[in-house]
């Protein structure tokens, strides 16, 4: 029986490592990514773990068809058209509402609509956020961080867990000529309740400023602000002047104080009318 076309536009981890998973079983596997909102994973994002995630980008690229476009090019269409030939259908590994080059996942679909090729969609993303990129920010989405809990999984293992299941569920998929999205609530939690189990019965506790959840006046927050330019911004919008290298102070330091005092300052409707629509990770706790 021959085998899926995989065409990958997510970044960072689980999505690139579910289509290198794919890709080692035998699947052919066209990445997309925009060349101007590129991965953020193939830049130097001036922070520690700088080396580490562009060494994940480099070689989760191996072995795929990469092209960076801003828009969907006739050059794309020919090579998809071209790798669909002899495949039993395609699947889009996608990064959910935000991701740059949803336009493009759009089209993809659109062309295997009019050619009756049979598709379905993965999501990295739930279907009820499009925010959620850290394991902490997926853990807090889906109920499994309340305001009592301190933060798990400050390394990316559930990330690994979850492309897994997205690479294990690409392999047994049946196709059909209705278009088929599939969206994480339910993986999310299993995997982190898997990593529990098997990996790490007691959560770990966050140590870094930039990642951790924060009580607010009527609630709580999961802030994951890693990035220069998210931690940058957020800082500006709770007016607190906290310097770029201070995201990675510890958990008791006096930036992380600072910042804990502040944002008790906040409602949640206050926090909600500030950030929603800066560039700024963070999910509200149930």
């Amino acid at each position: 029986m021959s085998s899926p076309l995989i065409i990958e536009t997510a970044g960072r981890l689980p999505g690139p490592l579910a289509a290198s998973v794919l890709l080692e079983h035998g699947l052919e596997v066209i990445k997309l990514e925009h060349k101007i909102k590129r991965d953020p994973f193939s830049i130097d994002l001036e922070n520690r773990a700088t080396a580490l995630f562009n060494f994940w980008y480099k070689n989760l690229r191996k072995g795929k068809n990469h092209f960076l476009l801003s828009h969907l090019t006739k050059e794309i269409i020919h090579q998809v058209s071209s790798s669909l030939k002899n495949k039993s259908g395609l699947i889009l590994i996608t990064g959910g509402p935000k991701d740059p080059l949803t336009s493009v996942a759009n089209e993809i679909k659109k062309h295997c609509r009019d050619e009756s090729i049979p598709f379905c969609q993965y999501s990295i993303l739930s279907d009820i956020s499009s925010q959620a990129l850290h394991d902490l920010d997926m853990c807090t989405e889906v109920g499994l961080i309340n305001q009592r809990q301190t933060t798990p999984l400050r390394y990316p293992v559930m990330g690994l867990q979850f492309a897994n299941r997205i690479a294990l569920k690409a392999l047994t998929e049946t196709f059909s000529t209705e278009e088929k999205s599939i969206f994480f609530r339910e993986e999310i939690n299993n995997s982190y309740q898997h990593l529990l189990v098997d990996y790490s019965p007691t959560p770990i506790e966050g140590e870094m400023v930039a990642y951790r959840t924060y009580q607010l006046k009527d609630g709580a927050i999961s802030l994951t602000a890693l990035e220069k330019k998210n931690w940058k911004r957020f800082c500006e919008l709770v007016q607190l002047p906290l310097e770029p290298k201070d995201r990675f102070a510890k958990k008791d330091s006096p930036q992380s104080n600072a910042l804990a005092q502040k944002l008790k300052t906040f409602k949640k409707n206050e926090v909600k009318e500030i950030f929603i629509s800066e560039n700024v990770c963070f999910t509200f706790i149930k």
